[in-house]
């Protein structure tokens, strides 16, 4: 049966009703203070904001969603050491793992591969690591050598079966989890006509391409050029953004799927993004790289938005400081930070900024 685990401050009275999908008796809770969370290295993954410690400040921003292997590690390590808080008389609390299973609400760890998860988890936490979700990365665990709110992850860890087999494909994918770059690339989606084409490619013209797969040419700055010649690889994300138009923004994200080639629209003379001062015979000096969509967001995280964070979690971003360049690096906190926003509600955002 799953169970839904949280962690938050012993000051904070209110949990949203909304993130706990199951009945109460259907839950499992485990409650922590701050401080403690810290000393059993809990990372948690931050979900939403309380009334008056809003997910802006990272250390304070609860509640947390537990993993289960964080839920099942703490349940072994309970002891009078370790404080848990029943909520009140009559609401189901467990102290031990035993007696969440056999209160039938917890099974994690059940199968072959959720139990070698779990004993990965555990050698690594006893080994003084921190772990987190690698799911964004491919893997089962990112593992930090300290609180993840103070530095990048130094490994992606994946678990198998002693017997399960992977191909030479995967092990290179396995291989490059850990350099992912991100970039935030410029299209314009609505209809502008140059020698007689419209220009137009929107977050849904790619997704109306074969395998939702389009070639990204066009570009004509030298530094944009040298990003996609050099610095672009297979399975770099790329936030798409909206430009030169009504309501600029970012409206999702788009893979790598081709390293940087030759850009033939730029020996063209009847194409709209021809360079004139090639000559025949010239070397081709532009290049363009390949995107597949990965997914369209929910809803558009505007310009107007995004500045609303130049002071704070995006100070640095350079589509805020250097707007006009079409191609442009993302780091791995700015990229976060946006998919988080445009997975949340915009009204409950700005009001907690406010």
């Amino acid at each position: 049966m799953a169970a839904t685990y949280w962690f938050h401050d012993e000051a904070a009275s209110w949990m949203p009703e909304r993130l706990g999908p199951l009945p109460e008796h259907e839950r499992i809770r485990v409650y922590l203070i701050g401080r403690e969370a810290l000393e059993y290295h809990i990372t948690g993954t931050l979900l939403e904001s309380l009334p008056r410690q809003p997910m802006q400040n990272l250390v304070h921003g609860l509640p947390l969603q537990l993993m289960a292997e964080e839920v099942a590690l703490l349940l072994e390590l309970a002891t009078p050491a370790v404080p848990w808080h029943r909520e009140a008389p009559g609401v189901n609390a467990y102290d031990t793992w035993a007696d969440a299973r056999q209160a039938a609400v917890w099974s994690f760890p059940d199968t072959a591969l959720e139990w070698s998860c779990f004993h990965v988890y555990r050698d690594l936490w006893r080994r003084g690591w921190w772990l987190g979700s690698g799911l964004k990365f491919g893997g089962h665990y990112l593992v930090y050598p300290d609180n993840p709110r103070q530095c990048h992850s130094t490994y992606v860890a994946t678990v198998s079966l002693p017997r399960e087999q992977y191909t030479f494909t995967h092990l290179v994918r396995l291989g490059r989890l850990g350099t992912t770059n991100y970039w935030l690339m410029k299209a314009e989606p609505e209809s502008r006509i140059v020698k007689g084409k419209d220009v137009k490619f929107s977050i849904d013209d790619l997704a109306a391409m074969p395998n939702a797969t389009s070639c990204w040419d066009g570009v004509r700055n030298y530094e944009a050029r040298n990003i996609m010649r050099d610095r672009m690889h297979i399975g770099d994300r790329v936030l798409f953004y909206h430009s030169n138009c009504k309501q600029p923004g970012i409206a999702g994200v788009a893979e790598v799927v081709r390293e940087g080639y030759p850009d033939h629209t730029a020996l063209d003379a009847t194409h709209p993004y021809h360079d004139p001062k090639l000559k025949p015979g010239d070397e081709n000096r532009w290049f363009m790289v390949d995107v597949k969509l990965v997914a369209k967001y929910p809803r558009l995280v505007t310009l107007e938005e995004l500045k609303r964070y130049k002071t704070t979690h995006l100070s640095e971003m350079v589509l805020l400081n250097r707007g006009r360049l079409s191609v442009q690096p993302v780091t791995r906190d700015e990229y976060a930070f946006i998919h988080a926003l445009a997975h949340s509600d915009e009204a409950h955002v700005h009001a907690d900024v406010e």
